[in-house]
């Protein structure tokens, strides 16, 4: 049986036990519900819906939850204790959107318009998937704990794009942002691939032994791409970043097949780390600025550092151009 949930419902209570008249709606029983309506909040209510028990399934039904005076606080809320939860397919504005901080939620095919680039996005705890979603002006457009998955979703306006804990997937995002903040961070052993990031102080920050692959990072300040140690990062595009590296990685790395222009630096690796097969030019200071340690071979390099060497530091282990010759 699926539960009803519209305007007049709502004003009434009783929706579930223990939900009063008036906003926010309590949904304290496990099962199914729907919109019916557009929910209008008032503005003394900060949120429209409150959830209160484990697995539930929210469908917004392509319905509307709005305030026509907007606030900040979460248009749907649940606590720490409540998991299993499951939003989808409708739209909020001129609130914060869904903040679910139990383990193993969802959010699915919502359209977000925040109040303010200060309003929270969709916040999940670990396990949490959020995928096919749209966000506009939040302070983090998503935020999942440990083990989360955040998929092909789209976000603007945002100082983060995505926050993950740790062991966690990105895949196939598209964030602009517009505030001093990075675009994708991710906690250590996390996968990072196919997502568009840029218009913001830094690209994608990830953590150690993650994997980052296949992203396209643009007109950024700080650094385009930066991972922690024992992290694989390879087949990237980086371009414009102001005056940081367009790739900074740690000790015992792999940063391969990427293509780097019009950077502070190109890439930047401290000990131990594998260089190859990367293409970097038109930086400001050298292509590979490197660690005595870190090995480089099969790179093309041209433009960067003005008259200056276009390698610092490293062993080369095998040919590399730079410019129109090989490099000594």
């Amino acid at each position: 049986m699926i539960t009803p949930i519209n305007q007049a419902r709502a004003l009434a209570g009783t929706v579930t036990p223990g939900d009063t008249p008036g906003f926010p709606v309590t949904i304290s029983v496990p099962g199914s519900y729907e919109l019916t309506s557009n929910l209008e909040v008032p503005a003394a209510s900060a949120q429209a819906i409150v959830i209160t028990a484990s697995h539930v399934t929210l469908n917004l039904n392509g319905f509307l939850i709005f305030k026509k005076a907007p606030d900040l606080p979460p248009a749907i809320l649940a606590g720490p204790g409540v998991g299993f939860v499951a939003v989808s397919n409708g739209h909020i504005r001129g609130m914060g959107g869904i903040q679910l901080e139990g383990a193993g939620n969802r959010v699915e095919k919502v359209q977000l318009e925040g109040a303010a680039p200060q309003s929270p996005g969709i916040r999940l705890g670990d396990l949490g998937v959020a995928i096919h979603n749209q966000v506009m002006n939040a302070d983090t457009a998503f935020t999942v704990g440990k083990n989360g998955l955040v998929k092909d979703n789209v976000a603007a306006n945002s100082a983060h794009g995505v926050f993950t804990g740790e062991n966690s997937i990105v895949e196939g995002n598209s964030l602009g942002g517009g505030a001093a903040q990075a675009s994708i961070v991710v906690g250590h052993g996390s996968i990072v691939t196919r997502n568009i990031a840029g218009v913001n102080d830094a690209g994608i920050q990830a953590g150690s032994f993650c994997l980052v692959k296949e992203n396209t990072v643009r007109n950024v300040g700080d650094f385009g791409i930066g991972a922690g140690d024992g992290s694989v990062v390879a087949g990237n595009r980086v371009n414009h970043v102001g005056h940081g590296p367009g790739i900074t990685v740690g000790v015992a790395c792999t940063v391969r097949d990427n293509a780097v222009t019009g950077c502070g630096e190109g890439i930047r690796a401290t000990e131990g780390s594998v260089i190859n097969a990367n293409a970097v030019g038109q930086c400001i200071g050298p292509g590979l600025h490197l660690g005595a340690s870190s090995g480089y071979a099969n790179n093309v390099l041209a433009g960067n550092n003005g008259a200056g060497p276009q390698v610092t530091g490293g062993i080369q282990t095998d040919k590399n151009v730079c410019g129109t010759v090989l490099c000594p």
